[in-house]
This record gives C-alpha cells, structure tokens and sequence, in this order.
C-alpha cells in the first residue's frame, strides 16, 4: 500500500511540479526530521551536480525499484528533479 501511495504522489507531483522548499526548511527537514533526499532525475543529468547524500533513483525507474524506498516508509522524502 506504502508503494502504490507513494508512486501516486510521485505521479501527481511530477505533474503539477510539486512544492518548493527554500535551503533552509530543506536543511531543517535533513537535521530534525531526518529527511532523506531522492534525486530522480536522469542519469546523464546528474554532471550538473548532486546533493550529496542523496539517493538517486531516475523516475523512468521508480516502478521497479519501489523496493529501496520501503526502508524510509516513515521518514520525509524531498524529491529533487531537474529544474
């Protein structure tokens, strides 16, 4: 259920181009919340830098790799694409 919850809302926000976070309530998240921060962006795009610490999981491949994510069920996910 988690998984389908979470390509959903994937989906959507890819869609209506989600909210933005400022560096610092994307900081707060990291220090209080223990955000973790996936890139899905594409593979060729990531030589224009990462963030480090991040988890990169292109969104071409979210489907089969939804498995990775279930450790992180209970924990903010701050998704970064390509701007």
């Amino acid at each position: 259920m988690f998984l389908a919850l979470l390509v959903a809302l994937l989906l959507v926000e890819k869609q209506r181009g989600g909210k933005a976070l400022s560096p610092q309530q994307t900081v707060l998240l990291l220090n209080r919340e223990e955000a973790i921060v996936l890139d899905v962006r594409e593979k060729k795009d990531l030589a224009e830098g990462v963030i480090i610490g991040s988890m990169h999981i292109p969104y071409t491949g979210i489907k089969d790799r939804l498995a990775e994510l279930e450790k992180y069920r209970n924990k903010t996910i701050i998704v970064t694409d390509k701007m």
